[in-house]
């Protein structure tokens, strides 16, 4: 055997001696091995680096310095991606603090709970899904985060079981119904925005404890069978854009400090509006209709109207001591009594319209009621304004009609400025101690302008009285008021 030195890499090569080539077995060049006759002189060629087969390679630092970085790097990545909910969750399922998840594009009918949020902080992404279940979720840890774009899901029993301080967004055609129960039961410090979706509950929407913060826009929906928002303390509602909020039953039922603004909007039910004390209603365009009732309300109720309707049987009715009426416009409509105080009564109108069988009636209390008419219409077909107990009207401007325009009792006052008060049969019909002031207006009945008691004043003759005035004679002599006749005080 004899040895060439390859002329590409230098590694010593052996071969037969009749051979004429020789592969490198390292790098692979292949030599051309000369006859030995007469020496040849050796060229010498730059001596690379020899190759070695992959199987001898050996890695350097940097190459396993790399190596780790990507590893740390690819488990840090998976780990948010669970974490956030970044790959889409399987049906059941179970989550825990902090952790999100994402269902798209499913549609599936899921046995029992469909989520189990028993962390705190847990995020519910679902994007264009049709999911049917016995509920869909149960929390049981606050602060959750619910939000729905473009899916449908439908439960038999409650839709959403909430703890305290949820925030759910609902969008792009959305609808939620509970065929048998309510759509989101429980919750405290509620937020919750629906825009152009639909929430329908066969009991309730909303069943929930104190402060909510519910926000229509759009053409969006909310209906409930018992009540579509049954709510305790500090619940706000804005109604916007073409919005309705719809039940069988009372369609708001709120106790104390709730609070309502209309722009644009449709509530209706058989009572629009049941609230206990310290409601306020904020009219701006839209209508409120109660098939019965159209805004019950209880201690220091308030509205303000600036447009829109509210009607019904009764369109407003303050059951407990006062409430407030501030009208800038719109009607207010009962087939029955437009606006019906059972205690203390004060309106404040500017402009628009009160109609009914009596427009404005309030049955007590002893002073109390006031009502001022600087604009608008009072339009009664039996009686504009009634009051069963004394109180106070002033008129600067606008009218009072009805068959009776006004009736009202003893030591009751009427201050006429400006506007007319026109009966088709009376014009005022007051009891005896009956004091009407002014300089200006119109006093018209088709058969008396004015017809009163004993021991009261007209107004000045700068007042115009259009019909006759009449006194109805009693029987009794004038007592001062403070007295007591018959163990009765005379007020």
């Amino acid at each position: 055997m004899n040895t060439i030195k390859c002329p590409n890499c230098n590694a010593l090569l052996s071969h037969p001696a009749d051979a004429k080539t020789k592969k490198c077995e390292f790098c692979g060049f292949e030599t051309y091995i000369k006859p030995k006759t007469v020496a040849q002189p050796r060229v010498n060629h730059p001596a690379p680096t020899p190759r070695q087969p992959a199987s001898a390679q050996k890695s350097g630092p940097g190459c396993l310095i790399i190596v780790l970085v990507l590893f740390v790097l690819a488990g840090a990545f998976l780990a948010f991606a669970f974490s956030t909910g970044l790959f889409d969750t399987g049906l059941p399922a179970t989550t825990g603090l902090n952790e999100t998840i994402t269902l798209e594009g499913r549609t599936e009918t899921i046995p029992g709970v469909a989520i189990k949020a028993t962390g705190v902080n847990t995020k519910v992404f679902i994007r264009d899904c049709n999911i049917k279940a016995d509920k869909l979720l149960v929390a049981t840890q606050p602060n959750i985060e619910i939000e729905i774009v473009n899916s449908r899901i439908e439960t038999s029993d409650n839709t959403f079981e909430l703890p305290l301080n949820p925030k759910i967004r609902i969008s792009e055609n959305s609808e939620i119904v509970s065929t048998q129960g309510t759509v989101f039961k429980g919750g405290q410090n509620v937020e919750f925005t629906l825009t152009n979706s639909r929430i329908i509950g066969d009991k309730y929407a909303f069943e929930m404890g104190n402060n909510g913060t519910f926000v229509l826009e759009g053409k969006s929906l909310i209906r409930g069978g018992k009540s579509a928002i049954k709510g305790e303390h500090n619940i706000h509602v804005e109604m916007l854009d073409g919005s309705a909020i719809e039940s069988d039953g009372t369609v708001l039922d709120l106790q104390y400090n709730g609070r309502l603004k209309m722009e644009n909007a449709v509530l209706k039910g058989d009572v629009g509006v049941e609230a206990d004390s310290n409601f306020e209603l904020t009219m701006v365009s839209g209508k409120l209709l109660g098939e019965n009732i159209g805004l019950s309300l209880a201690t220091n109720g308030k509205v303000k109207m600036e447009g829109g309707v509210i009607a019904g049987k009764t369109a407003i009715e303050g059951n407990d001591n006062s409430i407030t009426v501030e009208m800038e416009g719109g009607e207010i409509i009962g087939t029955d009594v437009g606006i019906l105080g059972n205690q203390t009564l004060k309106l404040e109108m500017e402009s628009g319209k009160i109609r009914g069988q009596t427009a404005v009636r309030s049955l007590g209390d002893f002073g109390g009621n006031d009502v001022t008419i600087e604009g608008g219409a009072i339009e009664g077909v039996q009686f504009g304004i009634q009051f069963e107990k004394r109180g106070t009207i002033k008129l600067t401007g606008g009218t009072v009609t009805g068959q009776t325009a006004i009736q009202v009792p003893e030591y009751s006052e009427i201050k006429i400025s400006g506007g007319t008060i026109n009966g088709a049969k009376v014009g005022i019909e007051g009891a005896d101690r009956l004091t009407i002031t002014g300089q200006s207006g119109t006093i018209k009945g088709g058969e008396y302008a004015i017809v009163k008691g004993s021991y009261g004043s007209l107004p000045e003759k700068t007042v115009t009285i259009e019909g006759d005035i009449k006194e109805k004679k009693t029987d009794r002599p004038h007592i001062p008021a403070g007295f007591y006749v018959n163990g009765k005080r005379v007020m």
